[in-house]
């Protein structure tokens, strides 16, 4: 065989171990972009999706605005929790369980200058406390977002001093929305008015542990969307899942401490459930409360709600189930109006409710 017949064969192979070397090149870099949990920047070389979420400044924003807390009780033993500056005058909000039956309470700032604080007020219903320091220092307050707006898969993070850890940032999704663990009607003193407390729990799963208590919890631009309260653990520690006081409902209870030393609660007058009705889930697609009970000469029974309604919103936020029913209207005060959207005979309506404080109204519903 001499080379005139050699000379074709051999650029026929050389030509296509090219064309394989190419087509399999093309292959990977297409599986790795279609399929692989990262994508290409230009340098090329792939980059976990993780690594390009800032986690940085809302940290570095929130931190300013965070505080550690030592609790020296009556009966001699320390308690550790976090709190959140809530205004330049020196109010803090953080859990009522931290600074219970304390003596002397002190305060860490982000730049560790300790200052001892007063406590201001507390509401057992819903573990919430307001502390205050008197300082010439500025002080940087937090930032409130609306935690209505909250979705479920939302970056958060979690702020706080476990296990004496001063000023500790974890990160997490929101796993659920409206949670009731009991946790906060199991540990009340008086259970006669169990029925007042209210857990409507965001739940995630970033890290929190002891000394946790009364942290923010913030989304990526630092603002509070919660305050860390407590976790689902049979070990006392951080098993998978942690539970926060949304921040509509802090902002209300602290801003009545502050303004009126208690809690001033509204009162609506029904009774409500998930509702059954299977033909309502296939028409609609979705879910709401029915109305079982509505109390006389309650607000709801005065603007005309009646049994088997179904409210799906309350000023056009949906309603996630009972406990977020009762947290939406512990976030308003007496005297303002809601307006309902409720299912009725096969039609929306929407209904007005001035509410009502909540006084001789006890133990007769939401």
């Amino acid at each position: 065989m001499n080379w005139k017949t050699t000379l074709p064969m051999t650029l026929v192979l050389c030509g296509g171990i090219l064309i394989g070397i190419y087509c399999a090149h093309y292959f990977i870099e297409l599986k790795w972009k279609n399929f692989a949990p990262f994508h290409y920047t230009k340098n090329t070389y792939p980059v976990q999706l993780e690594q390009i979420i800032d986690f940085t400044k809302g940290a570095e924003i929130a931190l300013q605005s965070s505080v550690s807390i030592k609790a020296w009780k009556t009966n001699q033993s320390e308690s550790t929790g976090a709190g959140v500056i809530f205004n330049a005058q020196g109010y803090i909000v953080t859990n009522y369980h931290v600074i219970k039956s304390s003596k002397l309470i002190e305060i860490e700032l982000f730049n560790h200058v300790k200052l001892s604080a007063e406590l201001i007020g507390y509401d057992e219903y819903t573990d919430l406390a307001v502390i205050k320091v008197r300082t010439d220092i500025p002080l940087k307050p937090i930032t409130f977002a609306n935690s209505d707006n909250l979705r479920i898969g939302q970056w958060v993070m979690a702020i706080g001093c476990p296990y004496h850890l001063h000023a500790t940032v974890t990160k997490g999704i929101i796993s659920g929305l409206g949670r009731d663990i009991g946790v906060l009607k199991n540990n009340l003193e008086n259970q006669e008015f169990s029925d007042l407390v209210i857990e409507s729990f965001i739940q995630t799963d970033a890290p929190i542990n002891p000394g946790n208590s009364g942290g923010a919890l913030v989304n990526l631009n630092g603002e509070m969307v919660g305050i860390n309260t407590a976790i689902a653990s049979e070990t006392g520690l951080f098993e998978g899942f942690s539970f926060a006081i949304p921040s509509n409902l802090v902002l209300k209870v602290v801003k009545d401490i502050m303004n009126y030393g208690k809690v001033n609660r509204s009162f609506l007058g029904i009774s409500a459930q998930i509702t059954k009705n299977p033909f309502f889930y296939k028409k609609l697609n979705t879910f709401g409360l029915e109305i079982y009970s509505v109390s006389i000469n309650s607000p709801a029974f005065r603007a005309g709600l009646m049994e088997g309604d179904i409210i799906l919103s309350i000023n056009k936020i949906k309603i996630q189930n009972v406990p977020d029913l009762k947290q939406k209207i512990a976030s308003y005060s007496p005297n303002e109006t809601l307006d309902l959207q409720v299912f009725r005979n096969d039609q929306f309506i929407n209904i007005k409710v001035k509410l009502e404080a909540l006084n001789e109204y006890l133990n007769q519903g939401l």
